[in-house]
Order: C-alpha cells, then structure tokens, then sequence
C-alpha cells in the first residue's frame, strides 16, 4: 500500500487515462444526433404555432403578392418562378422577356416616377439590338443571334429584378422574416446545446453527456484529475457551444459550406495535439477519462487536500 501510495505522489502530475479519439468521435456524433433531433422538433413547433403569431407568413406573402402583379415572374402550381427558371431554349424571347419588363415598367408606381421605361428604350438602343421604325416603335433586329438577344434581355430582367426587391415593404418583410429565422434557429441551439452539454453534464455522476455516459467516458480537471467544478464544466459549454454551433452558424448564412472550417480545426486540434483535447478542454482546462480504467477522485464539498497524504488518500478512494 505505502509503494501505491508512493506511486501516487510521483505520477500525481499525470493525467488519467484517456478515451480513444474514435469512442471520443462516437460520443460527439451520438449527442450531435440527439440535439439534432431536438433542434428539429423544437424549429417545427415553433415555425407551426410561434411564427403565425409573429405575422411570419403573412409577410412572406405579402412580397409573394408583389412578385406577382409585378409580372416578372411565372405563376405555375401556386408556386412563383422567374423567367431564367422556365425559360426554354426555342421560347419566345420578347414575350418571354420584354413584355414582362415593359408591363413593370409602366404599371408599377416607384417604376412610373422614375421613368425607368425611358432607361429600358435608352438601354436598347445603346445596345445596337434594336432600331427604331417609322412609328418611333422600338424594334429587334433581324440579323442578329438568338443568343445575344438572350445576354441582352437576361440582364435587362436582372435590373428590373433588382428594382423590384428593393421595394421599401419588400426589404421590410424580407429583413423581418430572415430576423425571425435565424433569431429562431439561435434560440433553439442555444437551449439545446444548453441542455445537452451544460446541465446533463452538471448532474451526472462523472459530469458526463448522455453519449458520454453510454460509452463510459467521464470529465476531468487538468490539474488535479478531479471532479470539475459547476464553472469548469460552464466554460466548457461555453467554448463548445461557440466553436460548434454558433460560430459556425453565423459563418454559414454568409460563406455557406465555409463554417466547417472552425469545427475542423478542432477536431484536427483534438487529433493532432499530444494530449488529444480540443479548445473547450484548453480554456475549461479538463479533460476526457476513460471510466473503463480510471476513477475520477472527488473533494469533499468545501474542503481541499491540505497535503500530500491526505491528496494520496483521496486518489487510493479512502
């Protein structure tokens, strides 16, 4: 017993035992799977029963009743396309393209004050496309390729695409319903993540999640290999949940696919490093333990080891 306890005092600066990365891996993507199905119901409840009361729908089709007198776009199966979404190879471009934009043009009210029909004639004429006729009538060409007329009139659709959504009610409604979307989605993970990687954590017996528990992995201070306190395990979540959830969320409504960078890098942080932990371990300053080799030592509640003999103690469970 005196040779363990020896034992214990010379090693008392190494860290316990640790799950393999891939029970580390398996851990992260079960709870991961947990909160996604959380997530999930918890965004239909609220997108079915919260949005109608937050006029969520009312907006949207509000701007949809707007895409549509504008004549811009194609209304087919109560669904709204625009003319690049049907447009068809042998289709008639004037009636697919000019007669759209003519009809904006001259019926709509901010279209109207700022004579932007005149800039459309202006622009066709600038183009050499087009001519004018005995009657000052604007016509196309004759020699001229399908394909330029296409170029020609696709950018012209763009422009009038372009006025029509910055109609003031149009970026109000737009602005307010994406505000609502992803102040919803933060909520959500928030209190997800909360849950998962906060409060379970906080009450299980080794400060474990639910996936953690299964595979018999525990949480650790780094310097002492004892239980963490409540703080620990908060700046834990903390860093986890800015690192995996948020970060990576904000990086996505703006670069996409870019947000799995930071996720990446730390896993490879967690691969790569000698003692196999990620950023949320570095800043928490805890660790993973293998529950199937060690034993995580608790301090009795307001008391800390005043010794060597009383910290051997605690490690040998006495």
């Amino acid at each position: 017993m005196a040779k363990e306890a020896a034992e214990h005092i010379e090693n008392r600066e190494k860290t316990l035992n640790k799950p393999s990365i891939v029970r580390r891996f398996c851990a992260g993507l079960i709870d991961f799977l947990i909160g996604a199905i959380l997530v999930l119901g918890l965004f239909l409840l609220t997108y079915f029963f919260i949005f109608p009361k937050l006029n969520y729908f009312s907006k949207i089709d509000e701007v949809n009743e707007i895409y549509i007198e504008s004549n811009l776009y194609i209304v087919s199966n109560e669904k709204i396309y625009s003319v690049d979404e049907k447009i068809g190879e042998n289709d008639n471009l004037k009636e697919a393209y000019d007669d759209r934009i003519i009809y904006f043009y001259t019926h709509d009210e901010r279209a109207l004050s700022l004579n932007k029909i005149e800039t459309y004639s202006e622009a066709k004429i600038a183009s050499n496309l087009f001519y004018k006729d005995d009657s000052q009538n604007i016509v196309e060409k004759n020699d001229i390729e399908y394909k330029v007329f296409k170029d020609f009139y696709e950018k012209q659709y763009s422009l009038a695409i372009e006025f029509l959504n910055s109609d003031p009610l149009i970026v109000k409604n737009g602005n307010e319903t994406y505000l609502t979307m992803v102040l919803s989605v933060i909520i959500i993970l928030t209190f997800v993540s909360f849950i998962i990687y906060f409060l379970i954590p906080l009450f299980t017996k080794n400060n474990a999640t639910l996936a953690q528990l299964m595979l018999k992995i525990g949480l650790a201070r780094k310097i002492t290999n004892s239980k963490p306190k409540w703080y620990h395990i908060l700046i834990r979540y903390l860093i986890l949940y800015l690192i995996s959830f948020l970060a990576p969320f904000l990086i996505y409504l703006k670069f996409t696919y870019f947000s799995i960078v930071i996720v990446g890098l730390n896993l490879l942080l967690m691969c790569v490093t000698k003692e196999k932990i990620g950023f949320h371990d570095i800043v928490s300053k805890t660790y993973l333990v293998d529950l199937r080799s060690e034993h995580i030592i608790q301090f009795e509640k307001g008391k800390r080891p005043t010794d060597e003999s009383d910290r051997v103690s605690k490690l040998l469970g006495k």
